[in-house]
């Protein structure tokens, strides 16, 4: 009798595969093993039936405990859990939960302690993710999710540019608000944001052009 192979992609997101990530990614001890456990994890969150079964196993949690930790372990863990947390927020209620958990200081917090260019890289697209959610902006301001992003800006010849991009759009989002105006304002934002505008990339010119405007 031939069996029908099972289509790889059903393989990957099959519960026991899950479970074995998951029990892989809090191996603490094994900081290669965290990392690429976390990457696959990270992989396999874009699926929305593999997504699921990973929150159902804690993968908030367990992601959010990485990120919380993030000078700790591998770029590879912290990158795939800032990917990770921005692929549950498709589910609903996930980024509330994350929010619940303090985890805009979190993002903060990591936000400077990692210079990694793959882990923070995705860190700022989870701040890009967050600050898209209109409620969520006030309370990112305040927990200094605003003023770390912006301390980035002032760091061109350090930080690639599709994280800069990012950064960029970030600003642009929080200009639009009165209180993040204010706060931007406040924040010296503006000669940030010209010395930006003269780089070459176009869309750290166009984000940048946005936010001046919106901070005039």
């Amino acid at each position: 009798m031939i069996l029908a192979a099972q289509p790889v992609e059903g393989v990957l997101s099959g519960s026991k595969f899950i479970d074995k990530k998951i029990q892989l990614a809090q191996v603490h001890q094994v900081v290669a093993i965290v990392g690429g456990a976390c990457s696959v994890l990270h992989s396999l969150s874009t699926n929305p039936e593999a997504r699921q079964k990973i929150l159902e196993r804690d993968g908030l949690k367990l992601m959010f405990g990485i990120l919380a930790t993030a000078n700790t372990h591998s770029p590879d863990a912290v990158a795939g859990a800032a990917g990770c947390i921005q692929n549950f927020g498709r589910t609903r209620g996930q980024f509330a939960l994350f929010a619940k958990m303090n985890g805009f200081r979190i993002v903060a917090k990591a936000s400077t302690e990692i210079r990694q260019d793959a882990a923070l890289y995705q860190i700022i697209c989870l701040i890009a993710a967050l600050a898209e959610v209109e409620e969520y902006r006030d309370s990112m301001i305040d927990e200094g999710v605003l003023r770390c992003t912006l301390k980035l800006l002032e760091q061109l010849d350090d930080i690639i540019e599709p994280t800069l991009e990012m950064v960029a759009l970030v600003i642009s989002i929080f200009a639009a608000e009165v209180k993040g105006k204010l706060h931007l304002q406040r924040l010296g934002a503006a000669a940030v944001l010209e010395e930006a505008f003269l780089m070459q990339n176009q869309d750290i010119k166009r984000c940048c052009k946005m936010a001046l405007n919106r901070l005039a």
